[in-house]
C-alpha cells in the first residue's frame, strides 16, 4: 500500500513542512503550468493568463482562461475543468 499525493497536496505537505527550497519547486512548478495552459489556450484559440499556486483551498496550482473575443464559446473541455466557473 501507498499514499498517493497530486502536485497540489505535495506542494501544500512540503509547505507545512518547512521543506528547504520549497519557493524553488513553486516556482518551477508555475513555470511548467503556464506553458501547459498556453498551449492548451493555443489550441482552443482562447486565452488564459499565467497559472499560479494559491494553496489547495483556493484550487491549487491553476490558470484562468477566458475568451479570445467577445461571444466566444467556452470549449466543453474547459467548463467541465470548472463547470461553475465564469466565462466572460
Amino acid at each position: 500500500m501507498s499514499k498517493i499525493l497530486n502536485i497540489d497536496d505535495m506542494l501544500e505537505a512540503a509547505q507545512k513542512s518547512n521543506m528547504p527550497n520549497y519557493d524553488s519547486h513553486v516556482r518551477n512548478l508555475e513555470f511548467v503550468a503556464t506553458r501547459l495552459a498556453r498551449a492548451l489556450a493555443k489550441h482552443l484559440k482562447i486565452t488564459c493568463n499565467t497559472a499560479d499556486w494559491q494553496g489547495k483551498e483556493f484550487g491549487g496550482i491553476a490558470a484562468p482562461f477566458k475568451p479570445s473575443f467577445k461571444g466566444q464559446k467556452c470549449p466543453k473541455v474547459i467548463h467541465e475543468g470548472d463547470p461553475g466557473g465564469d466565462w466572460e
